[in-house]
This record gives structure tokens, sequence and C-alpha cells, in this order.
């Protein structure tokens, strides 16, 4: 997962990136760009800034998606994971 997203999102800001990778995973299917050209970018992007209820309900959302990221949680998830792996060892 790209970490400048999620930390843009920590930072509750909306998103907009490449439609690439684990990005799918982060950012709702409206706001990724498939054919990475700037024009799709600035129709996104204009589309938000002219949307301000959007714009903010993004960013809560992003921010929110970010929280399940922290390092504790993921901690958690990795331990347990490899105890599962450790298990099927024996």
């Amino acid at each position: 997962l790209p970490r400048s997203i999620l930390e843009a999102m920590a930072a509750g800001l909306p998103c907009i990136a490449s439609n690439v990778d684990g990005i799918p995973e982060l950012i709702e299917k409206q706001y990724l760009i498939d054919d990475f050209s700037p024009k799709s970018y600035a129709v996104v992007i204009e589309r938000l800034i002219n949307n301000w209820t959007e714009m903010i309900r993004l960013s809560n959302k992003n921010y929110n998606i970010a929280l399940t990221y922290e390092k504790s949680k993921l901690d958690k998830k990795r331990e347990l994971f490899y105890q599962s792996l450790k298990e099927l060892a024996q």
C-alpha cells in the first residue's frame, strides 16, 4: 500500500490516485484515474472543488480508513498472521 496516500488520508485529505497496485483498496472507484492523463485528474479535482459536501464526506471517510492502518492495529494483525504460519509449519 502506498504510504503517501495513507499519510494524506490520515491528515483528512481527499485523495485522487491512479488505478494501480494496492491503491483501489484505499480509494473509492470514482476517485481512481485509469488513463494517467492530467486532464482526467483535473476533471475529478474540479468536481471535488465544486462540491464541498462531497469533499468533506471523502475527507472524513479517508481519515477513518487511515485509522485502520495504525501501527498498533497492524502489529496485532501481523502477530496473528505469523502465529498462524508458525502453527501451519508444525
